[in-house]
């Protein structure tokens, strides 16, 4: 690295263009790594999505069987003797 510096600070014009290559790529790879990340937490809000959506659909189905009396019509009928 020493020697990249000392080639581009001996031009006024060669250390301003290596300053702004240098920064420019610091840059892109902060986006990359930034958009990695959100791109990781999007995923991991749409696995909780999904979960919930199984979660609000089982408790959706059994307030609904209660509500419509389904979940006595499907129960085994009581012997006498029972």
């Amino acid at each position: 690295m020493l020697g990249a510096y000392d080639w581009a600070f001996v031009k006024p014009r060669r250390k301003l263009a290596y300053n702004l290559v240098l920064t420019g790529t610091s840059v892109a790879v902060a986006v990359l790594v930034g958009g990695l990340e959100l791109l990781g937490v999007e995923i991991d809000g749409l696995g909780f999505a999904v979960v919930g959506l199984f979660a609000f659909a089982w408790l959706a189905a059994v307030a609904l069987g209660r509500y419509t009396g389904r979940e006595d019509r499907d129960a085994p009928a009581k012997v006498a003797g029972d």
